[in-house]
């Protein structure tokens, strides 16, 4: 059962998004039929309800907690019991079609949508997602900075055939995301796709026929006060697009609504992408990017200034070769062996330990070759000054290096008219955003500070496993039967809802950050009235075998 008071929790949480109140005013445009005794926020509240405590949002299990685990006389105030009796599927079902036929806006499911509509229905869309997704952060305010990450989410019909390429390796953008059949006939759920997933112990491929969620978790600054670990927005696109427009799209919808984003955390999904699709984009918008670096873009490249460009930074055109490609680990960290753990395990972890203890020494030789910040020009342009100036080089192209002890020695690099490049003869050096645009972050790639910064990523793929885990949101197959887009997208919408609600409440559990006034309701049981055969309270009754009152 679910006492009243908690249900008014979730009936709270959905209220204060306002999004039942946009969803009334669309419905009432549309045309009706004898009024409906199920309100958006009652159905939105269940919903949350059944993500919470079922793990799953199949309708039927959304009608069975409407009317088999709320009291009747709460039914009755809710307006879903009356005298024709309790609530039946159908109008739950009913209410959710009218709901999501509001905003559908695919080819597939739509195709006699002119294009405008289209994409006035997608927005509309996601802006209603935003806005319950707020409703979380509406006391604790939005981070500002956010890791991001997609994750597959499998649609519940079966894909036809196979994917039209290898799906060996992430990203598909040579397949049409608008194409509704594949090479082997028609799915059920025409809006879904087949892509790559990360293979896993559970699902044991690197396929998925569905969707790929991004999602935006936000994350504390270094140092910070901690913050509950809320998904703050998502994203949902086919299984075979790679969400980076969709992200982008996210961060300048937040940046609209007046939050003020200042760093985004990705992984190599992200910063492999094309500068122009990606870190161009974040440094329009003066969001700074922390990311991890795929091997390919590892290595040097020199610059006409004589400085060479080694994993996004400028180094001395001098620096040893060993430096230049230093292959980072898969983690970076290693935990204590287990007490149990069998020689052959003690004897892995002390391998994957020395490699890390190897990658930060390399790291560490690599550093005392970068130039180093000297500030910023008018334009907003870096200035660096070469590590000989910054005292970490002896260099005989530097005169004021001569009596530094200590340090490593290195040729000056002069052409064959004697000169110094620019980037050895000037005091300091201008570096333009154009310069190694793709890779360029503030934190120095594989330093103790980039760690630091970097490990807050996680964060996201912490937020995934309590959606997916069975004792998280318990999102696998299955979890609903609903097909398309429109319908997946607003699903996970409130699943990410419900999670977030029970994430606020366990923080201010362990944190007594009560904040959020939805973390002190009342909730507790006040016991269950008995009712007869017709819904109606018993009168009291003294003791058992005791006179009747």
């Amino acid at each position: 059962m679910i006492g009243y008071r908690e249900f008014e929790r979730y009936l709270a949480f959905v209220r204060r998004s306002d999004v039942h109140a946009v969803l009334e005013a669309a419905l009432a445009g549309a045309p009706q039929g004898r009024k409906r005794a199920l309100t958006c926020d009652v159905l939105l509240a269940a919903m949350v309800a059944t993500a919470t405590r079922d793990k799953n949002l199949t309708l039927v299990a959304v009608h069975r907690t409407l009317v088999g685990e709320l009291a009747t006389d709460y039914q009755r105030r809710l307006g879903i019991r009356g005298a024709r009796g309790p609530l039946t599927v159908r109008q739950v079902r009913y209410l959710w079609n009218c709901i999501t036929d509001l905003y559908e806006h695919t080819e597939a499911r739509r195709p006699d949508l002119p294009l405008g509509e289209r994409v006035e229905r997608s927005g509309k869309l996601q802006h209603l997602i935003d806005q319950l997704l707020a409703s979380a952060t509406l006391h604790i305010g939005a981070a500002g900075r956010y890791a991001v990450d997609e994750s597959a989410i499998d649609s519940p019909a079966r894909g036809k055939g196979r994917p039209r390429r290898d799906s060996n390796t992430p990203g598909s953008e040579d397949q049409d995301a608008d194409e509704p059949e594949d090479r082997y006939g028609r799915s059920a759920d025409i809006d879904a796709r087949w892509g790559y997933r990360t293979k896993t112990y559970h699902n044991r491929t690197n396929q998925v026929f569905g969707y790929q969620m991004v999602g935006f978790t936000g994350v504390a600054p270094v140092g910070g006060a901690p913050r509950p670990l809320l998904m703050e927005r998502i994203s949902v696109v086919a299984a075979n697009c790679d969400g980076i427009d969709a992200t982008i799209s996210g961060l300048a919808r937040m940046r609209d609504e007046g939050v003020s984003v200042v760093e985004v955390l990705a992984d190599r999904g992200f910063s492999y992408k094309l500068p122009e699709r990606w870190a161009d984009k974040l440094r329009a918008m003066g969001i700074d990017q922390v990311l991890d670096l795929h091997p390919n873009d590892n290595g040097a490249r020199a610059h006409k200034d004589g400085y060479v460009m080694v994993d996004g930074w400028a180094h001395c055109p001098s620096i040893p070769d060993h430096l230049i490609r230093i292959a980072k680990p898969n983690r970076l960290s290693v935990g204590q062996d287990k007490k149990d753990a069998t020689r052959e395990e003690r004897l892995d972890a002390a391998g994957r330990r020395a490699e890390v203890d190897e990658f930060n020494r390399l790291i560490a030789e690599r550093r005392v070759y970068r130039f180093e910040r000297a500030g910023r020009t008018a334009g907003g342009n870096e200035r660096f000054t070469c590590p000989s100036r910054a005292g970490k080089l002896k260099c005989g192209g530097c005169p004021l290096s001569a009596d530094y002890d200590d340090v490593p020695e290195v040729a000056p690099p002069v052409n064959e008219a004697g000169e110094l490049p620019k980037a050895c003869a000037q005091t300091t050096i201008t570096l333009k955003p154009t310069v190694e645009p793709k890779l360029r972050q503030r934190e120095y790639w594989g330093s103790p500070e980039w760690q630091l910064s970097y490990n807050r990523r996680s964060d996201v793929e912490r937020s995934f496993g309590l959606l997916k885990t069975a004792d998280g949101g318990g999102i696998q197959r299955g979890w609903t039967r609903q097909h398309g887009l429109v319908k997946t997208t607003l699903l996970l919408a409130i699943a990410v809802a419900a999670s977030n609600l029970r994430i606020l409440l366990s923080w201010a559990r362990r944190t007594r950050d009560t904040r959020d006034p939805l973390t002190t309701m009342d909730v507790a049981s006040r016991g269950f009235v008995e009712l007869d055969d017709d819904g109606h309270p018993l009168a009291a009754t003294g003791p058992p075998g005791g006179p009747t009152a």
